[in-house]
């Protein structure tokens, strides 16, 4: 059963989705700047995924750390034709500072 467990999640951490996200995350200034580097996802990410090689459906919630601090992605996304979308991709940071759009243009980070 361990067993089961411990391949679901390492398929759900090597999605496309979650790589997506990921880079996303790892792209924008603000993030990087309240989180830090290497920006890394943690063991237990949360949520549902169905996905096949051409269609599919994503709600995840994947812990993120730096050496600066600690925060949430959270992503609703559609895949069809082999491309995923994303209708809500969000950073909910540990501090408190309030959530990034990750599909909204990177503002500059606060000096």
């Amino acid at each position: 059963m361990f067993l089961v467990f411990v391949l679901v999640f390492a398929l759900v951490r090597n999605s496309d989705a979650t790589k997506l996200a990921l880079e996303r995350a790892r792209s924008n200034a603000v993030v990087v700047e309240h989180i830090g580097r290497p920006l890394e996802p943690g063991w237990m990410i949360w949520g549902n995924l169905n996905a096949d090689s051409v269609s599919g459906h994503a709600e995840l919630e994947i812990p993120i750390h730096g050496n600066k601090g600690k925060g949430t992605i959270y992503l609703v996304a559609d895949k069809r034709a082999w491309r995923w979308s994303f209708s809500t991709l969000d950073v909910a940071f540990a501090d408190g500072t309030p959530r990034i759009d990750l599909l909204q243009p990177t503002p500059e980070p606060a000096r």
